[in-house]
């Protein structure tokens, strides 16, 4: 039920919070180099997919170096990343570190529960019980988000 309330950002109070999930987690249009990298990696499902061009879509909001992977990524993943990182310029985003947690709901749930619990973590957003992203803003309240 919790999910249900801040899907695509409803419930949702905080301005850059609610920017973050309309406009970077939840975007649907697509960016020039999908076409390239569907060519790249034709194997990949429509989930996976999306699941890749999400993770562009932050890599080219953060900054690549306040970028922290944590987990497996698959190859295309981190190729979708990289070009992210490539053609971003992290003017988006102002948190001094982000990190990202893979496969939160099994091997990655120990890791994700002590960076919720960090009160250093200032934003956490739970995607989907699989992937895990923490903002590191000083300055913000707290808050913890399943989407």
């Amino acid at each position: 039920m919790m999910r249900l309330l801040s899907r695509r950002g409803f419930g949702i109070q905080s301005p850059w919070a609610y920017s973050l999930v309309r406009d970077v987690l939840f975007e649907q249009l697509p960016y020039y180099v999908f076409d390239d990298l569907r060519l790249q990696f034709p194997h990949r499902s429509r989930s996976e997919r999306r699941t890749d061009e999400l993770f562009f879509r932050l890599a080219h909001y953060v900054s690549p170096m306040h970028l922290t992977l944590i987990g497996h990524f698959d190859d295309s993943t981190l190729e979708y990343i990289r070009r992210g990182c490539d053609a971003g310029s992290g003017s988006g985003c102002d948190a001094e570190r982000v990190t990202v947690v893979a496969d939160i709901s099994h091997d990655g749930c120990q890791c994700w529960d002590a960076i919720v619990a960090d009160p250093s973590a200032t934003a956490t957003f739970d995607i989907r019980h699989r992937y895990g992203v923490a903002f590191y803003k000083p300055g913000l309240s707290k808050q913890d988000y399943k989407i």
